[in-house]
């Protein structure tokens, strides 16, 4: 009993343990899942967190930008209406005649070719604009212009009806440091393109926009200039350069991203695309790296360049590999100045900031599994002195269940053994009664299916004598085939002797054509009626082969018709003896289900007399089941005793107990009544059981 106690303590520790490790493994198993879907949500996270920053950092470059333009635009037109006041002031511009002359090498800005030229002296009020290269040489009103709003200024010349438009003043400043006087602006691009600056200018409208001045790319205004009959002669033209905005580059130049990110801008197309507008600090501005490529051979650059000129303005992500590890570049483009404007960044910058989150939740689940452990242990302890509280009281109540366990399973026994009898018997019964069922079934299956061959026998019968049937047709339509082919033989003899006739007319015209023709001579008169009497039979006897023809064809459909009408006499013959073939297995069959109604019978009657053996021997075990019983009863008077014990410990004490249940008395009339009414109402069961087996044999 010690030792029996002793694994009642240990299970019910077990459990307690059990209990408070599985309530620990699941939390800290759905922590640790939890643990991991937060690294992956953070690692989302972030990768969002670096593109929205990245994203931002371009589109507030290129709202600068934006901002920029209006700015500068608003400064073009300023700088214009400065520069049309001082050459209004200073008379306007105007054309010598064409006896003043000044001869010009015009060189193309686009193309670099040049050619030779006589254009009148273009005037300033009286004065020529001359022919001011050097750059510490004063010219007239461009350099006005400057010194007053610090921008360019240009005045050109019309060459030729197609607009071609000549710089004869300017402070534009070429490579070399001349001013760049001589330089021509094409109506046609090099590109076959009209040139828009000239086709605004032609159209009486003054240009506003970015343009290519010389060497470099301008924000400008075009203005054109009339002479005294409202023709267009000039431009008039101010501009500040694009990359000149110093606080814009240095604003660009500005936005750092973590140690080593930065924002640049490049050029979008034309031989500007791919050079570095700003780059970070300033560095490699000037520099193009268009065909700069990855490890791998990619050209990144290019890629990023239409990538973000495909996005229409919107800002798009692209990552490449650069010094080993892999960067991210937000990109945008501004259309009206051809800029791509990009923020990059190497991704082990938010990796940093990624691996710092992931470390503080995994030191967050490794503290959690820790304190886990920590109560799992305290729940042990806790388990166990409780364990050891509950089980001794158990102990004193487990020895008298133990006295009463020992009869009440003799009892059980007996009942056991009484009620497997009777279940044996139940299934005896049932598998008579099964057998019974599938004989009759059978039964039942196979009369159908002779009534159904029967009438497909039946139907056999009648397709035989309708095959029948059609043999007989077969045969007579052999015969109507067989004569109208004699027929036709007689008439092909008949024409055969025709052409016969023929032949032997036309032999003896054929001799009297001959003793005409050797008679006349060269005169030939017989010898021509001979000679059509000749064709006329020809002709005859050509007819009459073709009436043979035409018959024989006929004796050919004929025969070719008794032939099949044969082979349809010889197919329905074989129908009829097919037939003849299914109408004997039909009646084997019939035969064979016959036999099998036969042996189910004997069945049936066997499986009657299983029944009421069976029947006899569940009213003998229904009395042992009755005695057995009576015994079992006794035995629960002791088990309830115990169990009363039980409920001590249970409700707190023998007091409580006793206000909560009936007197011992009451508990007793209550046990006797309740061992008599169990009893009688097992008799009465068992009664009623046997009569209605009983009942059952007799029907």
């Amino acid at each position: 009993m010690g030792l029996k106690n002793q694994n009642l303590q240990i299970k019910i520790v077990g459990l307690g343990c059990l209990a408070v490790v599985v309530s620990v493994g699941l939390i800290l198993g759905i922590l640790s899942y939890q643990g991991r879907g937060l690294e992956k949500d953070m690692a989302k996270e972030v990768d969002h967190m670096a593109e929205r920053e990245l994203g931002h950092i371009a589109e507030d470059i290129r709202h600068m930008v934006e901002a920029q333009n209006e700015s500068v635009q608003q400064k073009v037109e300023s700088d214009l209406r400065v520069a049309s006041h001082l050459l209004e002031q200073q008379g306007g511009i105007y054309t010598a005649t064409q006896t003043e002359t000044v001869s010009w090498q015009a060189v193309n800005q686009y193309t670099g070719q040049s050619k030779t030229m006589d254009l009148p002296k273009m005037l300033m009020g009286s004065n020529w604009l001359g022919k001011v290269r050097a750059m510490d040489k004063t010219a007239p009103l461009v350099d006005q212009v400057q010194d007053l709003v610090g921008g360019t200024c240009t005045v050109f010349q019309r060459m030729n009806e197609a607009g071609d438009m000549l710089r004869v003043a300017t402070n534009v400043e070429k490579k070399n440091g001349d001013r760049a006087i001589g330089t021509y602006i094409p109506a046609t691009n090099p590109d076959g393109q009209p040139n828009p600056v000239i086709s605004t200018v032609m159209q009486g409208q003054t240009f506003y926009g970015r343009a290519y001045v010389v060497n470099a790319w301008y924000i400008t205004a075009y203005k054109p200039i009339r002479d005294q009959r409202g023709e267009i002669t000039g431009i008039l033209y101010v501009g500040v350069k694009q990359e000149n905005v110093e606080s814009l580059r240095k604003g660009i130049e500005s936005k750092q991203i973590g140690n080593e990110g930065y924002a640049f801008v490049l050029g979008g197309s034309g031989d500007y695309k791919g050079q570095y507008i700003v780059s970070n600090d300033g560095q490699r501005d000037g520099e193009n790296i268009l065909d700069a490529q990855t490890e791998d051979g990619t050209y990144f650059v290019q890629e990023m360049i239409e990538k973000a000129k495909q996005a229409q303005g919107e800002t798009v992500f692209y990552s490449y590999p650069w010094n080993g590890q892999k960067k991210t570049a937000a990109l945008t483009y501004y259309e009206p100045w051809d800029w791509v404007i990009g923020a990059s960044v190497y991704n082990s910058f938010y990796n940093s900031i990624e691996n710092r989150i992931v470390d503080s939740v995994r030191s967050m689940t490794i503290t959690t599994i820790i304190f886990g452990v920590g109560l799992i242990l305290v729940m042990i302890a806790i388990a166990y002195l409780l364990a050891r509280s509950i089980v001794r009281p158990i102990k004193t109540i487990s020895q008298q269940l133990f006295a009463g366990s020992e009869q009440t399973a003799n009892a059980s026994d007996e009942i056991a053994s009484s009620s497997q009898r009777l279940a044996e018997g139940a299934n005896e019964q049932a598998s008579s009664l099964e057998e019974t069922s599938s004989s009759l079934e059978e039964l039942s299956s196979q009369t159908k299916q002779n009534a159904e061959n029967a009438s497909q026998a039946d139907q056999y019968t009648q397709e035989v004598n309708q095959v029948i049937q059609d043999g007989v047709g077969s045969m007579e339509q052999m015969e109507t085939t067989i004569g109208s082919i004699k027929e036709s033989s007689e008439q092909t003899s008949k024409i055969m002797k025709t052409i016969d006739d023929i032949a032997f007319q036309t032999n003896l015209l054929a001799l009297n054509a001959a003793v005409e023709a050797a008679r006349a001579g060269e005169a030939g008169k017989g010898f021509a009626v001979v000679a059509e009497e000749v064709r006329s039979l020809a002709q005859r006897s050509a007819e009459a082969a073709r009436n043979t023809s035409s018959i024989i064809e006929d004796a050919q459909a004929n025969a070719d018709q008794g032939v099949q009408v044969a082979a349809e006499v010889s197919q329905n013959l074989s129908r009829i003896q097919e037939t003849a073939k299914q109408v004997g297995i039909l009646v084997s069959e019939i035969a064979a289900a016959s036999k099998e109604q036969s042996e189910g019978i004997e069945q049936i009657n066997t499986a009657v007399s299983e029944m009421d053996k069976v029947v006899q021997q569940n009213a003998s075990d229904s009395e042992e089941t009755a005695s057995a019983s009576e015994e079992l009863s006794a035995q629960a008077e002791e088990l309830e005793k115990a169990v009363r014990n039980l409920m001590v410990i249970i409700e707190g004490g023998q007091d409580a107990l006793d206000q909560k249940g009936p007197t011992a008395d009451q508990n007793q009339d209550r046990q006797d009544w309740g061992r008599a009414s169990t009893h009688k109402q097992a008799q009465s069961g068992l009664q009623s059981s046997g009569k209605a087996l009983m009942s059952g044999k007799e029907k």
